[in-house]
């Protein structure tokens, strides 16, 4: 794909980005106590943010400390290359759609310490399917939580909505189910990957040879040198810690949920930062609008409304902006950091990126 072509896919998916986010924020914003809001905003007590920060930015060290178990059954990678392949990819996935901040992860840290696309791809997946255990743990503790067969009603003026909103509790245990489903085959994928790449890559050859024998060639290559990059499956103290540290950084995040409902003085029950921050987190998964505005603040409010229903719409609001800004601090600083760190432009990281991932399919017949 050239320049051209993906600057023009840039753009659309921008625009789009933009349209949806500017709907999402009329929807949510429209109707609602505009006195009530600013204050709730005026209120808040900066020390309790001072803390939340402190938190949020743990947490993303604690991530890079977890991919670290993953990456070194390949390659030592220092944590400071870890750190910026993480945080430029981070920063991208908060503004560019579709998640290729993921792809620009593996890109950038292939840059740093010469390792091939496709096996920085394979640790950026399973880092993720990692990640995505940690949510898990914070999900079962929310559904456990309010383990109640009632429907969820919303206020008129919450969302948008100009009557109450009722959201049915079945619907909402069937998507938690359903992302519990797919994290669990992921990860059954990843293992027989591993344990099976002889079986898998002879299955791939015989699938795509009828249709072209170039393509089977390149095809079970490229899953060659990914599942190269699952090399932390043979140690089970690395993969325990991989997964400490994940459950670790998920905590962290909660914590810093918790400090900034403590900012806002609501009197929250233990589990409401368990239930914001699983909705936000399935909500964000993958990235749509810029900096996931509005994708961020529905679920943000629907979260506390629903563990602290005693909250007004506006000032749940008015948390839900907080939090949100809250958040893209460290995501910046840390972006800029590492993008200044590596010398690697944020537009070349992306164009690069997916000029790579399409080229790493010849390199990687050679390499494997």
């Amino acid at each position: 794909m050239g320049p051209g072509s993906l600057r023009t896919r840039g753009m659309l998916h921008g625009t789009l980005g933009l349209l949806v986010a500017a709907l999402l924020l009329w929807l949510l914003f429209r109707g609602t106590d505009r006195d009530e809001l600013f204050r709730a905003l005026r209120g808040v007590d900066l020390h309790w943010l001072g803390v939340a920060q402190l938190l949020l930015w743990a947490s993303f060290f604690a991530r890079v400390q977890r991919w670290t178990y993953v990456v070194r059954a390949v390659q030592p990678v220092p944590y400071r290359s870890l750190l910026s392949a993480t945080q430029i990819g981070v920063l991208v996935n908060f503004t560019v759609p579709a998640r290729l901040g993921e792809v620009v992860r593996a890109y950038v840290l292939s840059r740093l310490v010469g390792l091939p696309v496709a096996r920085s791809m394979a640790m950026v997946a399973f880092d993720r399917v990692n990640d995505v255990i940690g949510l898990l743990a914070i999900l079962l503790v929310a559904a456990l939580a309010l383990a109640r067969d009632i429907d969820v009603a919303f206020p008129a003026g919450t969302l948008g909505n100009t009557a109450p909103l009722t959201v049915s509790s079945t619907l909402l245990r069937a998507a938690g189910w359903s992302l519990a489903g797919g994290v669990l085959l992921a990860s059954l994928g990843l293992v027989l990957l591993y344990a099976q790449r002889d079986r898998a890559l002879r299955f791939v050859r015989r699938l795509l040879a009828p249709w072209s024998a170039t393509l089977a060639q390149r095809s079970a290559a490229l899953l060659e040198s990914f599942a190269e990059g699952l090399h932390v499956f043979r140690s089970a103290a690395d993969l325990g810690r991989a997964v400490f540290w994940s459950l670790a950084s998920w905590g962290t995040d909660v914590a810093a949920v918790a400090a900034v409902l403590v900012a806002f003085d609501v009197a929250f029950p233990w589990y409401a930062p368990f239930v914001i921050l699983s909705l936000v987190a399935v909500a964000i998964l993958v990235p749509v609008t810029p900096g996931t505005i509005g994708q961020f603040h529905l679920p943000a409010v629907a979260g506390l409304l629903l563990a602290v229903p005693e909250v007004t719409p506006a000032q749940a609001k008015a948390f839900a902006i907080v939090d949100h800004l809250s958040t893209l601090v460290p995501i910046a600083v840390l972006g800029l950091w590492g993008l200044l760190r590596t010398r690697i432009g944020f537009l070349a990281a992306v164009r690069g990126s997916a000029e790579a991932a399409g080229a790493e399919v010849v390199v990687s017949r050679s390499d494997g």
